[in-house]
C-alpha cells in the first residue's frame, strides 16, 4: 500500500511540473516519468487517415508544440497519405507539415458538407504554417468557403510543391 502511494504522489508531483502533455497522445504517462513534456503521437507522424482519435492530423496538430514537423506516414505498408476534415481545425501553434517529396504529397481533404460557413483550417493569431510537398482538397463547397484561413498576424508560408483541388 505505501509503496502505491508512494507512486501516485510522483506521478501527481511529475503532472503538476510536466502537466502540458495531451490527452491522447502516445506515451504520455512515459513523458511525465522521463521528466519531459514532449508527449506525442508516434513522433508527429500521421498514421489515421480519419477526422479525429489517435494518430490523426487533428490528434497530432493537439499533441504538437510550436516549432514542430508533422508528417505522414506515407511508406508504412498501408500508407496514409489523406487526411479527411469534416469539422474545422483551428492551428493554435507555428508548425511545418511536410510531405515525403516533390513527387509523393500528402493530401489534407475539407469536407464543407458538415462545416457550415465556418473555414476549413484556420491560422490563429501570430502563428506561422508551412505547407511543404503537402496537397489540399475541398470536397462539397458550393458556398466557395475558405478552405484556409490566415488570420491578420499569421502567415502562411507554401514551400516545394503544394496543389489546391476544387470540388
Amino acid at each position: 500500500m505505501m509503496i502505491r502511494s508512494v507512486i501516485l504522489l510522483f506521478f501527481l508531483l511529475m503532472m503538476g511540473q510536466y502537466g502540458n502533455a495531451q490527452a491522447g497522445c502516445s506515451g504520455a504517462l512515459l513523458v511525465f516519468l522521463q521528466g519531459t513534456s514532449t508527449g506525442t503521437p508516434e513522433g508527429l507522424v500521421v498514421r489515421d487517415a480519419g477526422n479525429a482519435g489517435y494518430s490523426t492530423l487533428r490528434n497530432v496538430v493537439a499533441c504538437a508544440k510550436d516549432g514542430d514537423i508533422i508528417t505522414y506516414d506515407q511508406t508504412a505498408m498501408i500508407p496514409v497519405s489523406t487526411s479527411a476534415l469534416t469539422q474545422p481545425l483551428d492551428i493554435d501553434k507555428s508548425l511545418t507539415f511536410m510531405g515525403l517529396d516533390i513527387n509523393n504529397r500528402p493530401e489534407i481533404m475539407v469536407d464543407f458538407a458538415t462545416l457550415g460557413s465556418s473555414p476549413g483550417i484556420r491560422i490563429m493569431n501570430n502563428k506561422t504554417v508551412i505547407l511543404k510537398d503537402i496537397d489540399l482538397r475541398e470536397s462539397n463547397n458550393p458556398s466557395n468557403n475558405e478552405i484556409i484561413r490566415v488570420d491578420d498576424t499569421s502567415m502562411l508560408k507554401v514551400t516545394g510543391k503544394t496543389v489546391v483541388n476544387k470540388d
